[in-house]
């Protein structure tokens, strides 16, 4: 019997024993989650959306709840490391709390974080202030969970944080081996290099799930080689590759085996509202978001 088939079996060997294969999304979704059964480990995801469409609500709404919904009901064991690029986390504290207070209400209270803070010319409602100590209750046990960062900017600045973080849930082996290396004049020679192994976590069960909203607020950085050599400077879009490819999808996703959910904003030309001519009214399937109207770098698509 190959590997693969004894992978299969210890799958659904699992699954028998009440084990997932990844963060379940038929649980709080029944209709989605026959499409998009689970938000896996070692993947990597993106939202795309266009400007003031709910990108941020969104990845609360169907990753922070469902699986801390896992967390509390099926002993699922989870980790979110959240990067703010845009959003204080003020905010995203307040579009959680807003979130809990609408599904704890049954539905009944829809109230956003302007209304939260009272900000609007009509104070905070006295039904909704009654409930507030019971849903602020909820929300610290889902940021307990959480590691929220609202001041890291850089690709790599991401990935360093990311490497402490995972350096203190587990342990990253390198390995060395010899390579050949040319020589200017033409010759060549070995040289033993360091190059990386695996990483081994303490707790295998443990799902850590990555989100960076948004992608197009990244920073331009300044690019090394090996020696610490500046090399040049690395553009937005170019900074956005290094962190779907070199980071996210090379070392995170594949050796971590962790989970990458980016947020990304399309180009601002997809954002038109479009019409049938004759009709007048919106052609819906022109301002979906696709790969196409990926503005600041298509290229990510592919990792």
């Amino acid at each position: 019997m190959s590997n693969r088939i004894e992978r299969y079996k210890r799958a659904k060997k699992e699954r028998l024993e009440g084990k997932f294969n990844g963060a379940p999304l038929f649980y709080s979704f029944p209709r989605l989650g026959q499409y998009v059964p689970i938000i896996p480990r070692g993947k990597q995801i993106m939202t795309l959306g266009g400007s003031g469409t709910g990108k941020s609500q969104s990845w609360i709404g169907l990753c922070i709840l469902p699986v801390y919904n896992l967390i509390r009901n099926y002993n699922y064991k989870a980790k979110f490391h959240i990067f703010l690029l845009e959003d204080p986390k003020e905010l995203f504290e307040d579009r959680l709390f807003s979130r809990v207070l609408y599904l704890k209400s049954g539905k009944k209270l829809s109230v956003d974080p302007i209304e939260l803070n009272s900000m609007r010319e009509t104070p905070l409602s006295d039904e909704v202030e009654g409930m507030l100590e019971e849903v602020d209750k909820i929300v610290e046990d889902i940021l307990s969970y959480c590691v929220v960062h609202d001041s890291i900017y850089h690709a790599t600045g991401i990935y360093k944080n990311l490497r402490t973080e995972s350096s203190e849930m587990g342990e990253h082996f390198w390995e060395t081996k010899e390579f050949i290396y040319k020589k200017e004049n033409g010759s060549t020679h070995k040289e033993p290099t360091k190059v990386y192994k695996e990483y081994i976590p303490e707790d295998p069960e443990l799902h850590n799930i990555v989100i960076v909203d948004n992608l197009n607020n990244l920073s331009e950085e300044n690019e090394h080689d090996k020696k610490g050599k500046f090399v040049k400077r690395l553009s937005i879009r170019e900074a956005i590759t290094k962190w779907t490819r070199d980071y996210a999808r090379l070392q995170i996703v594949k050796h971590w085996n962790w989970t990458v959910w980016n947020i990304m904003q399309t180009a601002l030309e997809a954002d038109r509202k479009q019409f049938d001519l004759m009709r007048g009214k919106q052609v819906i399937e022109k301002v979906e978001p696709n790969l196409s109207s990926l503005g600041d770098n298509k290229i990510c698509a592919r990792d």
